[in-house]
């Protein structure tokens, strides 16, 4: 039986960040808009993207399933996630758009959020540079949240979509 090296195993299991920066990585630049991670640890700007991966379940049952070895190969699980992609602008900042302001940057954030949910088809993909560890098995839109901050007139919309992917076999 192979033993993987435990530093190793740390980067292969670190899903949030893995997903959260590749997804970023995807979306930075849309629009001239740059995209942040759950763990951005720079100031924000008014109007920006942002990813943000929460990990579901194994669908085995086992997290560990990885760990275990069945006539010396090792066993592929199937995790569960929800990636969620939010589209962040600020009303004050819409004369620098055009010169009717306000329907502009509304029409702005819709076709922001119409543009993410079309690099999002299983198609487009191609372009998310995700660790040659992991395969995206599914991909699923689950749905769009829309609010406004009405004290700071920020709208917001949270584009979310639940996907399964799995851990290849690797080469250290």
């Amino acid at each position: 039986m192979a033993a993987y090296n435990t530093e190793f195993l740390a980067k292969v299991f670190n899903f949030q960040e893995n997903f959260e920066n590749s997804f970023a990585d995807y979306f930075d630049g849309l629009d001239g808009l740059r995209c942040f991670t759950t763990f951005a640890d720079e100031e924000l700007p008014e109007n920006f993207l942002a990813v943000q991966f929460a990990l579901g379940g194994a669908n085995g049952g086992e997290s560990t399933a990885l760990l275990n070895y069945d006539n010396g190969q090792l066993e592929e699980d199937i995790f569960n996630g929800e990636l969620t992609v939010q589209i962040v602008t600020r009303r004050n900042d819409a004369e620098d758009l055009n010169e009717n302001p306000l329907p502009s940057i509304i029409r702005f954030h819709s076709q922001l959020r119409a543009k993410v949910m079309a690099r999002m088809l299983r198609g487009q993909l191609h372009g998310v540079n995700l660790p040659s560890f992991y395969s995206i098995v599914t991909l699923n839109h689950a749905g769009v949240g829309v609010s406004i901050e009405e004290d700071n007139w920020v709208d917001i919309s949270a584009v979310q979509y639940n996907l399964q992917f799995q851990i290849r076999q690797w080469d250290e």
